[in-house]
């Protein structure tokens, strides 16, 4: 396996493993009744400790996801110890402990699924062990792409008006070019609360691509870097549009549950604007 493609599925199983966690978290604070009628515990104070454990337990996974790479690997370690010792726990209590016939087939499945996170994210971390340099930052990625039923000469002006663009990205209120065209051109950005930040243009391709690097110094939210880029193919009379960002979660428990967040929720809120551009053409089209 290559080491990037590593480290990328290790961050990947490290969320799934704190989004179970979660959720057991979650469901031992807010439903005591039914796990007693099935586990037959009969301790509430022990149900809730746990499951506010297994919530801090899921921050602090999330946390070591968003690490650089040399933190990321002595980190799984640490995750991947402490989902084996809940697993050996586990057999220690199924051994020892009299629970009610239910009991043993559900803790006996949670662990394992445990075991398997520790087992999926020490084969990651063998893989991504040998990526060169484990103090530069793997980027997480986000790529969405549209086929456009209109010529790549078409399309690009959409790409490249940043004030339609600012219209219709649904995490925007507006987007000002502040000086330059092409590469070199600097343009602020404002969130629908009003939150302003810098993007610098670090390349252009007339008529086929460019990229923005975001200074991330006043950026509102956990990333110590950002970069996008926005690109259109020519297929004969049609044209494949992609968006492309790499993001760099700053260190820490915010920035690691930060960036989990936004890689779920940020290609919906891409895919909107590939679909406002489209709703532009066709409009155009109509018109002309």
């Amino acid at each position: 396996m290559d080491s990037t493609v590593a480290f990328h599925h290790l961050r990947g199983t490290l969320r799934a493993d704190a989004a179970f966690s979660a959720a057991g978290g979650l469901v031992s604070l807010l439903g005591f009744a039914p796990i007693d009628s099935v586990l037959g515990i009969g301790n509430r104070p022990v149900v809730a400790a746990t499951g506010v454990g297994l919530l801090v337990f899921a921050a602090l996974v999330l946390a070591v996801a968003g690490r650089e790479p040399r933190g990321l690997l002595r980190g799984t370690l640490a995750i991947s110890t402490a989902d084996i010792a809940w697993v050996a726990a586990t057999a220690a209590v199924l051994v020892a402990a009299d629970l009610d016939q239910a009991a043993a087939p559900i803790l006996g499945g949670v662990a394992l699924v445990v075991a398997g996170f520790a087992v999926s994210q020490l084969r990651s971390r063998s893989g991504a062990s040998r990526f060169a340099d484990l103090d530069s930052p793997v980027p997480e990625r986000v790529h969405v792409e549209r086929r456009f039923a209109a010529p790549a000469s078409d399309v690009w002006p959409l790409l490249t008006d940043h004030d339609l663009y600012g219209r219709l990205a649904p995490n925007l209120s507006r987007v000002e070019v502040l000086s330059g065209q092409g590469a070199g051109m600097q343009r602020r950005c404002y969130d629908t609360l009003g939150r302003g930040w810098n993007e610098t243009c670090t390349l252009w391709d007339e008529g086929r691509q460019f990229a923005v690097d975001v200074d991330t110094s006043d950026y509102p939210y956990p990333l110590q870097a950002m970069r996008g880029r926005w690109a259109v193919e020519p297929d004969g009379d049609r044209s494949t549009v992609t968006m492309d960002f790499e993001l760099v979660p700053r260190p820490g428990v915010l920035g690691g549950v930060f960036v989990a967040a936004m890689l779920v929720a940020f290609k919906p809120v891409v895919r909107r604007i590939l679909r406002g551009w489209e709703r532009e053409l066709t409009a155009a089209h109509a018109a002309a």
